[in-house]
């Protein structure tokens, strides 16, 4: 979007642990006009509740309102809230004002998976396209694919022919990396509910987790 409407880009890491609601509301202002602000997960900094996600966080919920909304800032800004958990934000934050446009990126169409082969190797024909879509589909086996991981494949495969991206034994490169994020998804929700798990316990039980002498 930045190239295409020749614009700045700026990105305001939220959880950054120094981060305060001042220091934000300069960081706004001080962007260049006609810039687009990406703030990255916003669901990872504060709950439906408004209560801090990063409990040492300095940010409040009212100061990253207030830098949205700040008057001063230069013109022509566009900021974009990314997240992964619509259902996660406090309605105000993506209110009519703040958010004007929702857009949904959904896993990638046929339609979506030929097109970007097409733009990846643009002498390429129709039909090797639509044979990378069938193999797409034949390695994932029902499972669905995302953009990101179509992009990645072809990244790379940048310097290979279109003929070797299409072949199926190479596509198969995308099933494993999708079961290998898969397994670290999985390894990362057994961790927090492991430390949740020794956060609740009694303290005998949480001396046990460490490692220390319960007491007697």
């Amino acid at each position: 979007l930045a190239g295409r409407f020749e614009r700045n880009l700026c990105y305001v890491h939220l959880t950054h642990p120094r981060l305060t609601d001042e220091s934000l509301r300069m960081a706004v202002n001080q962007a260049p006009s006609k810039s687009i602000l990406v703030l990255e997960d916003v669901d990872a900094v504060f709950s439906k509740d408004r209560e801090k996600t990063i409990k040492d966080s300095p940010l409040t919920f009212s100061g990253l309102l207030n830098a949205l909304d700040g008057v001063g800032k230069a013109d022509g800004q566009i900021f974009i809230l990314t997240t992964n958990h619509r259902e996660r934000l406090n309605p105000a934050l993506i209110r009519n004002g703040r958010a004007d446009v929702h857009i949904e990126f959904t896993h990638a169409t046929d339609d979506q998976i030929a097109q970007m082969f097409g733009n990846f190797y643009p002498m390429s024909t129709v039909a090797m396209a639509q044979k990378f879509v069938e193999n797409v589909r034949e390695a994932l086996r029902g499972r669905l694919v995302t953009c990101a991981a179509l992009q990645h494949y072809f990244i790379l495969h940048r310097k290979s022919s279109a003929a070797t991206a299409l072949d199926l034994k190479h596509v198969k490169e995308i099933a494993r990396e999708i079961d290998l994020r898969a397994d670290e998804q999985h390894q990362r929700q057994q961790d927090e509910a492991d430390k949740k798990s020794r956060e609740n316990a009694p303290e005998g039980e949480r001396r046990q987790f460490e490692g220390l002498p319960s007491k007697l």
